[in-house]
């Protein structure tokens, strides 16, 4: 019984160093990924939302106006900054009560059938 214990102990700390090593490998991988990214020229990158880098809405060109423009900024407003629209926030209010909604109701669940059983 011993020897099957120690064998069963031994493939566990074998799964263990295994997944560890996958870990830092993709650890490793997005760090190289990352750095790479960073590297890179930032007018290369088309999902940039700093393209404007400070400058006024008619000092940019049709291409960096573009990039903005789909990075959410609109023309007149600062660098960077993306503004709601009118009706983004009943959208965010019922986006949040579908994903927190069952939370809730599951959270509220368990507290009512402690509330039976321990009463």
């Amino acid at each position: 019984m011993g020897k099957k214990l120690d064998r069963a102990f031994d493939v566990m700390r074998e799964r263990n160093r295994r997944d560890i090593e996958k870990l830092n490998q993709q650890k490793q991988q997005e760090q190289q990924e990352k750095e790479k990214n960073e590297s890179r020229d930032p007018s290369d990158r088309a999902d940039s939302a700093d393209s404007r880098d400070g400058r006024k809405w008619d000092e940019l060109t049709p291409e960096e106006k573009a990039k903005a423009f789909h990075a959410g900024e609109e023309p007149g407003s600062e660098p960077g900054k993306v503004e709601l629209e009118k009706g983004d926030l009943p959208a965010m209010i019922i986006s949040a009560l579908l994903v927190f909604g069952p939370v809730f109701l599951v959270l509220f669940g368990i507290l009512a059938l402690a509330w039976v059983f321990l009463h």
